[in-house]
């Protein structure tokens, strides 16, 4: 899966659509099939396009080719849809602590930000192995999917542990700092500079 790697927090969204994609994407514009595709890496866009030609969102204009029939204003849903996960995440009772990408990201500050591609968030977090089931349940409850087959919006990956090291920074739970600097020591192709960003 390609990554896509950002340097600065663009982006932090209720649910996401593929047509919230093609609209920020191609708003009046002509689009073709490849085009979602590559935004958004699934491999059933036609499909979706389909989809979305009956209900008709959008109009098939030739071999392969789409367009929005009518203006409509790209708002960028991605922030709120991201930011939501986020917060109900962090108002969990159970234990946690952010960890992989999630936790570098905290540790810059914000200032580098990974991603499966431009429109998907995955927010990774450790729990203890006693919780993993209430977390599934909880995140069910709050409308977040804990399963990693989306494309679109987000989702939280949960990984057990038996012994949960848990530190605030900025007012997140988040592995501690040493665990962080060797994760970046230890994947460099995918944090590159991060550990230069580190800002607490």
């Amino acid at each position: 899966m390609e990554i896509i790697k950002y340097n600065v927090l663009l982006f932090r969204h209720m649910g996401m659509t593929y047509f919230d994609v093609v609209k920020m994407e191609f708003g009046r514009r002509e689009f073709r099939v490849s085009d979602l595709a590559r935004l958004t890496n699934n491999s059933n866009v036609r499909k979706l396009l389909s989809d979305m030609k009956m209900k008709g969102l959008i109009r098939r204009t030739g071999r392969g080719t789409y367009v929005i029939p009518n203006p409509i204003k790209r708002e960028d849903n991605r922030i709120r849809e991201w930011k939501r996960v986020r917060n109900a995440v962090l108002k969990a009772p159970m234990e946690k602590a952010w960890m992989d990408s999630t936790a570098v990201e905290v540790w810059t500050d914000g200032a580098y930000v990974t991603a499966p591609n431009s429109y998907l968030m995955v927010y990774h977090l450790l729990v203890r192995n006693e919780d993993i089931e209430r977390w599934k349940l909880y995140l069910k409850r709050h409308g977040v999917s804990y399963k990693g087959n989306k494309r679109v919006g987000s989702y939280v990956r949960l990984k057990g542990t038996s012994n949960l090291r848990a530190v605030i920074v900025n007012g997140e739970p988040v592995i501690p700092r040493e665990e962080v600097v060797k994760l970046i020591k230890k994947h460099p192709g995918l944090y590159a500079e991060a550990g230069d960003l580190i800002a607490y």
